[in-house]
């Protein structure tokens, strides 16, 4: 009985307290859903210093730095003797090539044997006279003590370099492995005083800064821009089919371009009107006749006459260019009335960029010329075809033209 009354009492302490946690942890979720819900967007997190680096945390790994400074002037150091060593080897090798290749043969028979390959030598030497009788296996011998310098060189088989042959004389051997040398020893060189890897560290702060630069783009306004793009202005010049029809709706989708990548929030309202006022421009200013009055005339045999006749036939002989900048003043090539201001054709709508600071003015220039040596007569027309306008040889008989 006791004991079911002491059970009966660890149960209710037991509810008890974790009534008590249940309650404090639904005040703290509480608490916390309340600060996110007032927070501001979670990628701001990035630019607090938990996700930036400190200076003052390599101060701590200042054992990595004594390293690091060990090893680059120890394998710097390191780097200009072995390859010191290796140009002083070949070169030995090579002002007694009939000697070490007599003793790279001699010492060959005696690689994979025991005993640093001795007894094999001299059982290949003195005992089976492989390489000379009498005294000259002694030599042999005596030669197989010696180095393999031919090993050591850049001479070496299986692991020759620099397109090197048997046959190099010393000045082709300096001439082939002059260049990697000379880089080799240069890397080394600017290794060990920093500035090899100064040259990546320029690089990289250049890519840095681009990120940066990437950072600070807005891209949801660009994402906007791609959101509300299927309510762009619909121009219908070129729904004639004609030549000049196409130019006017090219010239009036890129003055419509122009004036939208400077306005600040493009919504459908801004779209429409814009396009209005684009539309009203084209349809009163750039017609085929202030087109051809912009392009000017031309002194050809004493005889003036337009560079552009303004005909639909010749119109792909005409280009153009659109520019956005401060210039208030018209270039040569463009039609009367002309520049159009920005603040104009923005119809009102906060813009942005390097028009959106008080007082910048921006105007929309379109620049025509005539494309370099086109040519507007055709020499292989026939008389036919020019009677009846280039359609066939007789537009009146359909079974006559082509």
């Amino acid at each position: 009985m006791d004991t079911n009354k002491t059970n009966l009492d660890s149960l209710r302490r037991n509810t008890i307290v974790g009534l008590l946690a249940l309650f404090a942890v639904y005040s703290i979720l509480l608490n916390a859903s309340f600060t996110v819900t007032h927070a501001k967007s979670l990628t701001e997190v990035f630019t607090t210093d938990a996700f930036t680096g400190s200076w003052e945390v390599f101060s701590k790994f200042n054992f990595l730095g004594k390293l690091m400074n060990f090893i680059l002037s120890a394998f710097s150091l390191l780097g200009l003797f072995i390859v010191a060593w290796q140009r002083l080897v070949t070169l030995l090798y090579l002002s007694g090539r009939t000697l070490f290749d007599r003793v790279h043969e001699i010492k060959s028979s005696g690689k994979g044997q025991k005993f640093l390959g001795l007894p094999a030598i001299f059982q290949s030497t003195i005992m089976n006279s492989q390489y000379g009788t009498g005294a000259d296996s002694i030599v042999s011998f005596l030669l197989s003590l010696l180095p393999d310098v031919k090993e050591a060189s850049d001479y070496s088989e299986g692991n020759r370099q620099y397109n090197l042959e048997d046959t190099d004389s010393v000045t082709q051997y300096i001439l082939k492995v002059s260049i990697p040398t000379i880089m080799i020893i240069f890397f080394f060189t600017i290794g060990f005083n920093g500035t090899y890897f100064q040259i990546y560290g320029n690089i990289v702060e250049g890519m840095a800064t681009v990120a940066d630069n990437f950072v600070d783009t807005k891209l949801s306004k660009y994402v906007d821009r791609l959101i509300n793009k299927g309510a762009a202005y619909k121009f219908a010049y070129a729904d004639d089919g004609s030549n000049i029809g196409k130019m006017r709706q090219s010239i009036a989708s890129d003055i419509y371009t122009k004036v939208l990548k400077n306005i600040e929030n493009p919504n459908s309202d801004a779209t429409l009107l814009i396009g209005q006022q684009v539309d009203s421009i084209v349809e009163q200013h750039y017609t085929a006749e202030a087109i051809s009055a912009a392009l000017g005339s031309v002194n050809d045999s004493n005889e003036s006459k337009l560079k552009w006749d303004g005909s639909d036939e010749t119109a792909k002989n005409v280009q153009y260019s659109v520019t956005v900048n401060a210039r208030s003043e018209p270039y040569s090539g463009e039609v009367a009335g002309a520049p159009f201001s920005l603040a104009d054709l923005s119809c009102g709508f906060p813009m942005s960029g390097t028009y959106a600071n008080e007082g910048g003015i921006g105007y929309v220039h379109v620049v025509f010329n005539k494309k370099n040596n086109s040519e507007e007569h055709n020499y292989f027309q026939t008389p036919d075809e020019k009677t009846s306008g280039g359609r066939g040889k007789d537009a009146s008989n359909p079974e006559k033209a082509d």
